[in-house]
């Protein structure tokens, strides 16, 4: 009893095992049986304490060998015993694990990542393994108890126990310490590989039991390091590069806006108020002359400077700036391979770490590419959802998808995505890609295999469905910016009213002319594709106003025009780009004079409008893509004739050959 009340369990077991064969010997002396009785009450109690200790955690490994001994001298069994031993040192070195990977309690939340790995890499050794190779030794003291007890035990069965035993607690050890440098940013070369090197040793130590501890422990491990860290690495370059273009839309903070900025929609609602004059009294008589198109021009040139536009100063895609945010994003995706060399240096002699690591900076690689392509659908929302060809795009996280979705439309930015995207195989993936490539070929080129050429030419698919989705979204913005401009000069401009006859154009085209000079400098920056100086014999063939078509062809054109799809992808050239905002703007048109009705005067007037629009286009674009601009501008004046309230009569070619003259002329000179 005095035993069992201190816990003595091992000088109860040997004072029972002195005195037990006495008292039963002698059962027949009603003393010797009551302390028979006795005895075994409390032999019971402590099998049963000795039971609960056995499996307990907190208990050492020598603590539960004893306690075995203890429970195989009472004649327990020894499957049992054993068993039971197993458990408990399991239970108990998963609970030295989690104090090895446990932040201190007096150490702030972002202690330096090193000083964690230095310090579990001291407990793995000095606390799980010293408790490991204890509870090895006390197993293997269990097994030799039986033997000298001439209750042998199976060879086989005991050692595919200790080889179970071994193999789940360094599984397990390798998952924590996994864990643990998957739950921080990677540690230094330094650590990371001083960690793996006290790790290798210490498994070492098992071998002899579990002779393929390395490949089935420590090359897992390496494995999921390799994948947590890569994972984690490239991550963070998405973040920079994405938060590189926030910068981009955000601008300076200065007082002045970035030079990058282009003329919102809501920007264009404000500059299409430039209208034309009210009418005063004499309402119907025939306007003085004056320079009402420099006035408007000037008027535009105002409202422009309100949004941020300086005198002698174009709103342009900056290509320095633009070039620099492209180095930046380079920069950041070489930063995660440089991350990756210790990565290098813990998967040598491994082969299949080698292919591992191999396959997750291809992976990576593609991943950060398509977390752009992601990221750059997000901006325009719904914009190029229907123009995604490749199935491939990977979802950045959730944080970094809202954070672009919310930034307003900006053109340089919209345009600035088309940019990247289209250079980003040629300048950043493929550098990306021969840098990794010699990275896993441990600086040695000539042995290197094809890096990334399983998924190049689907990434750059990718890449190319995805720039050109962007620049025929932008192109679907512009166009529709200059269509509003359009309305409002339709819906403001009473050609239904209009009793004088033309004598110069709208003011509202210098503003249209204005905006689409903007976006046509833009794209040719951009696009790298700046107009060319014409010839003199090229800048005089202009149209020919007096050309005359059989009603043949100008049905023919207005059937094209009708069916010929504005809303579509386009040529990387500023003139097709420029051609493909003018189409979208003059199809509008086209359906805003359905709305309408026309006096006579009011349709010559739109007339001199829209094939002034026409002959400022031209010399934005080349001369294959002019064809389309004035096939829409003829099925814009059909349909406002049938909509005439008199008789319809559209100027004389010399007329209006002349009115175009000059307006061109005015325009140039504003």
């Amino acid at each position: 009893q005095r035993c069992l009340d201190r816990g003595a369990y091992d000088m109860a077991c040997a004072a029972y095992s002195n005195c037990v064969k006495i008292l039963r010997q002698y059962t027949q002396v009603e003393t010797f049986r009551a302390v028979l009785e006795d005895v075994e009450h409390q032999m019971g109690r402590i099998r049963n304490a000795v039971n609960l200790r056995l499996r307990s955690m907190e208990l050492t490994s020598k603590g539960a060998t004893n306690s075995a001994l203890t429970l195989l001298d009472l004649g327990d069994d020894s499957a049992k015993v054993m068993s039971d031993y197993l458990s408990g040192r399991t239970s108990a070195l998963r609970s030295r694990a989690q104090r090895c990977f446990a932040k201190e309690d007096n150490k702030d939340e972002d202690e330096e990542v090193d000083v964690v790995v230095t310090r579990a890499g001291k407990m793995i050794q000095d606390v799980y393994f010293c408790e490991l190779l204890d509870a090895i030794k006390g197993f293997r003291e269990i097994k030799a108890t039986l033997d000298d007890a001439g209750k042998p035990v199976s060879e086989k069965n005991f050692e595919e126990q200790l080889q179970s035993f071994v193999r789940s607690s360094t599984d397990f050890l390798g998952h924590s310490a996994a864990d643990l440098l998957g739950a921080h940013r990677p540690p230094s070369s330094e650590a990371l590989l001083s960690f793996a090197e006290q790790l290798q040793q210490c498994l070492d130590q098992v071998s002899d039991v579990f002779p393929r501890v390395l490949d089935e422990v420590f090359d897992p491990f390496v494995c999921r390091i390799v994948r947590g860290t890569t994972r984690f690495l490239f991550e963070q370059a998405s973040a920079t590069s994405l938060q590189l273009v926030i910068n981009l839309q955000r601008g300076p903070t200065t007082a002045g806006k970035s030079p990058l900025t282009l003329v919102t929609e809501a920007e264009v609602g404000e500059l299409s108020k430039v209208k034309g004059e009210d009418k005063k009294e004499g309402e119907g008589e025939e306007p003085q002359d004056g320079d009402a198109a420099a006035a408007a021009a000037a008027a535009a040139d105002k409202e422009t400077q309100s949004f941020g536009f300086e005198d002698g100063e174009e709103d342009q895609f900056d290509l320095a700036e633009a070039t620099k945010v492209e180095a930046a994003i380079l920069t950041a995706l070489c930063g995660a391979l440089d991350g990756c060399r210790a990565l290098v240096l813990l998967t040598d002699g491994s082969r299949d770490a080698q292919q591992q690591l191999i396959h997750r900076l291809e992976e990576q690689l593609e991943a950060f590419t398509g977390t752009l392509c992601r990221a750059c659908c997000s901006y325009f929302h719904e914009d190029l959802q229907h123009a995604i060809a490749c199935g491939t795009l990977r979802t950045p996280p959730e944080k970094q998808t809202n954070a672009i979705a919310s930034l307003p439309w900006k053109g340089n930015v919209a345009l600035f995505w088309a940019w990247l995207l289209r250079r980003f195989d040629d300048r950043v993936l493929q550098k990306a890609a021969a840098q990794a490539a010699v990275l896993v070929s441990l600086d040695d080129p000539s042995s290197a295999t094809p890096f990334f050429a399983a998924s190049a030419a689907a990434v750059k698919v990718e890449l190319e469905a995805v720039a050109k989705a962007a620049l025929a979204g932008y192109i679907r913005v512009c166009g529709q910016l200059l269509a509003h401009l359009w309305r409002d000069l339709v819906e403001s401009r009473d050609y239904h009213q209009q009793d004088y006859p033309p004598r110069e154009h709208s003011p509202a085209v210098a503003s249209i002319y204005a905006v689409a000079l903007k976006f046509e400098t833009q794209l040719g920056r951009a696009l790298a594709d700046p107009r060319r100086q014409r010839s003199v014999a090229a800048a005089a063939a202009r149209r020919n106003f007096a050309l005359k078509k059989s009603d043949m062809e100008n049905e023919i054109e207005r059937q094209w025009a009708r069916k010929l799809q504005v809303y579509t992808q386009v040529p990387w050239t500023r003139s097709g780009a420029i051609s493909g905002i003018f189409q979208i703007a003059l199809k509008g048109l086209y359906e805003y004079v359905r709305k309408e009705t026309f006096t006579t005067l009011g349709l010559q007037q739109l007339q001199l409008d829209s094939e002034l629009t026409a002959e400022l286009a031209r010399d934005l674009v080349e001369a294959e893509d002019v064809n389309s601009i004035d096939c829409l501008v003829a099925e814009a004046l059909n349909s406002a004739t049938t909509r005439c309230l008199g008789t319809p009569s559209l100027l004389e070619a010399n007329t209006l050959e002349s009115l175009c003259a000059h307006g061109k002329a005015c325009l140039r000179q504003s």
